[in-house]
């Protein structure tokens, strides 16, 4: 309890500052206003309406992933940024882990499992990332078999991105599974967003290799879009020193045959390309991803493996009919297919040859393949014919699947087809997810709205779940927006938690239940003036039933396996907020800043992974019609350890980039120079920390990430 009270007077007294320099600039406006015979609570409503905002705040300062339908980002119900191409482009970045770097409260870092990115929100983390949902045009891409992204993630390419919606907080009342510390919605490029036909490639560090297109056009009444990218990289190849083969060879029982010191394997190749088709009501999308020589990262046990190499394929076809079918009622229909695959294109060494003490002369190798799928039907009614309310009712049905399931090992001394045997690494399987959402937007008073939603969800392996939503939003005044938000979201078992077997060291658990995660946020949506916005928010959290891989006893020894349970408890609190000032038209300003403590409730621990404080500022120089130069610098403080980590904390870095963009230095010609960790800090990410089962630390010195890297791109449009 003394823990809960901390935060509420830093709840409640946040308010005051915001609310009294809103009060000091408004008032007398405000007096003036109310006072004169023309005032009402319509012309209000009228004025503050969401036409008015769009025309004010500009089309980047709207979202839809906090109800479903468009809002400014000063009434959501919810703690939300978005993203444009625009933004996207001044950065100069190639992927979307770069991207995300600018969110206050979202930090990006990267698994102890070769190098796939983790999205943080709020310091909410785990060994794996499923704690935050990603949607690629309001679909998700979560793995069955992981919970988060999947292992074969290499990079998510940019050219091809309209937007991205972020909301930091609990998500599930309306997006169900997984959208549990946060969700973050790629919104691809589509006939809106296309207007010419455009070609363009990048080169620079790292063997580095972008080329793009992107093209719309019509038939009659049929408008089409199609964009596509292709990237490859031989990666960063920063120097692990020691790995988990090291810890073996210092023994000098054998002679060594660690691959360290040796550099990260990184390196990858992929495709990406979209289509999106409109027909009067109808939009079909589709979008095709193949990763090809994804490198194994720091190796698939710790490690070094710069040989093996890993591939995936992602499809994702969306159809969506969208329609007003009376004065009152709105249909909205979804049907969305997404199915990818992790593939073994050259063999994994989890550990090199000779090890063990020469037990392994040829090393121990896996292959491990599967194939998985996802498919949603979604259909959503919205009825606004209540006075002052718009309800959102919806039901669907989910199905996922894990399937043609692969492994050859050498686990049993020699090498051995397993699949389609008892001894597979997980069965093929699947579950089904049947879900209703209700939701009401109430326009309480001219200055307040109330939103309360709840959301249904039975799965046919671990039951049934219930989430509610409830949001105030208060127009303080003209500029000053103030919100009072409380949500609860889950997090579904991955199979990675419930169904692995035949494994030396961890196991699944079919008992195993979902995470829950109660969230209170007070947020303030500040619009001073049209040149400077502040938004500041406060949070506390409450994690119940965390999974996570406990030893198993075994005749009162010591513990040789350990298994899925849940038993975490997890309490967290924190601030996030950004100051945004466009001080002329040549310039403007960005800084955001935020705080996080969380710990476990039983251990009193801080949770791993996850630096408590990040900072990061950007300047845009509008020096020319045609020119800008973007700068950023970002702040992230160090990483502390757990109590069974006795090593230094990660230490904090700064990394400084900047963007040189210059439009139609030839008519219809642009150019781009892009420098990254300018001054070349070694940044590193925490690798994997000791736990009660396995004491020993793989990779001490942890996961180093790029150094200095510059990037040229040129581009051509028509």
């Amino acid at each position: 309890m003394g823990e809960k009270m901390k935060i509420w007077p830093l709840l409640l007294t946040s308010i005051f500052p915001l609310q009294a320099i809103a009060t000091t600039n408004d008032l007398s406006e405000d007096s003036a206003y109310e006072e004169s015979e023309e005032y009402d609570e319509e012309e209000f409503e009228d004025e503050d309406d969401e036409e008015e905002f769009e025309g004010f705040y500009g089309d980047e300062d709207f979202i839809s992933l906090s109800t479903g339908s468009k809002k400014s980002l000063a009434k959501a119900p919810s703690v939300a940024s978005v993203i444009t191409a625009k933004q996207i482009q001044q950065m100069g970045v190639r992927t979307l882990s770069e991207v995300l770097t600018r969110v206050p409260g979202l930090h990006v870092a990267h698994s102890s499992e070769i190098y796939s990115p983790k999205f943080i929100v709020r310091g909410i983390t785990s060994n794996l990332n499923p704690q935050t949902l990603v949607l690629v045009d309001g679909s998700p891409i979560s793995s069955l078999f992981r919970g988060d992204r999947g292992v074969v993630w290499a990079g998510f390419p940019v050219h091809n991105i309209a937007r991205i919606e972020i909301i930091r907080g609990p998500g599930s009342a309306l997006h169900g599974a997984d959208a549990f510390a946060g969700v973050i919605n790629i919104i691809t490029k589509g006939v809106g967003d296309i207007n010419d036909t455009q070609l363009g490639a990048q080169f620079g560090s790292f063997d580095t290799v972008d080329v793009w297109t992107q093209t719309a056009f019509e038939l009659g009444d049929l408008k089409m879009s199609f964009s596509a990218e292709y990237n490859t990289t031989n990666g960063q190849n920063e120097i692990i020193e020691w790995d988990a083969q090291t810890n073996f060879d210092v023994a000098g029982l054998s002679p060594a045959v660690s691959r360290a010191p040796g550099g990260v394997n990184v390196g990858y190749r992929g495709y990406d390309v979209r289509l999106d088709l409109v027909y009067h009501d109808f939009n079909l999308k589709i979008g095709f991803q193949d990763l090809d020589n994804v490198g194994t990262g720091q190796g698939a046990a710790g490690a070094l493996d710069p040989d093996g190499k890993l591939g995936s394929e992602k499809l994702l076809i969306k159809a969506k009919y969208q329609r007003e079918i009376s004065e009152d009622w709105n249909v909205d229909l979804r049907l969305s297919h997404y199915r990818a695959n992790q593939r073994v294109e050259k063999d994994i060494y989890i550990f090199p040859e000779g090890a063990f003490f020469g037990a392994l002369p040829d090393g121990l190798i896996g292959r491990p393949e599967f194939f998985e799928t996802n498919d949603i039907v979604q259909s959503l009614f919205t009825y606004s014919g209540l006075e002052k309310h718009q309800l959102t009712i919806g039901v669907g049905y989910r199905e996922q699947d894990i399937y043609r399931v692969k492994d050859s090992n050498n686990f049993s001394g020699v090498m051995v087809d397993v699949s389609d045997t008892d001894a597979i690494f997980i069965p093929e399987d699947g579950r089904d997810n049947y879900f209703a959402i209700i939701q009401d937007e109430y326009q309480m008073a001219p200055d307040w709205e109330l939103t309360a939603g709840l959301r249904y969800d039975k799965y046919s392996d671990f039951g049934s779940t219930v989430n509610p939503r409830l949001a105030v939003v208060w127009a303080t005044n003209r500029n000053l927006s103030t919100k009072f938000l409380y949500g609860r979201a889950f997090r579904a078992p991955a199979f990675l938690e419930q169904k692995v077997k035949n494994n030396p060291i961890s196991l699944g658990n079919p008992d195993v239940k979902p995470e829950t995660i109660d969230t209170l946020e007070t947020a303030f949506n500040y619009q001073a003036s049209e040149q400077l916005h502040i938004d500041l928010n406060v949070y506390y959290f409450n994690i119940d039933k965390l999974i996570g891989f406990l030893p198993d006893e075994v005749d009162n020894d010591a513990a040789v396996t350990q298994t899925a349970q849940n038993g975490g408890k997890v309490k967290g609190y924190g601030l996030e907020a950004e100051f945004s000032y466009k001080a002329s038209d040549e310039f403007s300003f960005l800084i955001n800043y935020a705080y996080q403590k969380t710990k476990d409730k039983s251990t009193d621990d801080k949770l791993n992974g996850a630096p408590k404080q990040t900072l990061f500022g950007q300047v845009v120089w509008q020096f020319s019609e045609s020119a800008n130069l973007s700068t950023q610098v970002s702040y992230v403080d160090k990483v502390e350890r757990n109590q069974f980590d006795t090593r230094p904390s990660v230490d904090s870095y700064v990394n400084v980039s900047f963007s040189l963009n210059i439009d139609n230095i030839f008519e219809g010609f642009g150019l781009q120079l892009k420098a990254s960790n300018l001054f070349d800090d070694d940044i590193r990410d925490p690798s994997d920390w000791p736990t009660a089962i396995s004491p020993g630390v793989n990779i001490p010195n942890d996961l180093p990430q790029a150094g200095r890297a510059v990037y040229l791109s040129f581009n051509k449009t028509f």
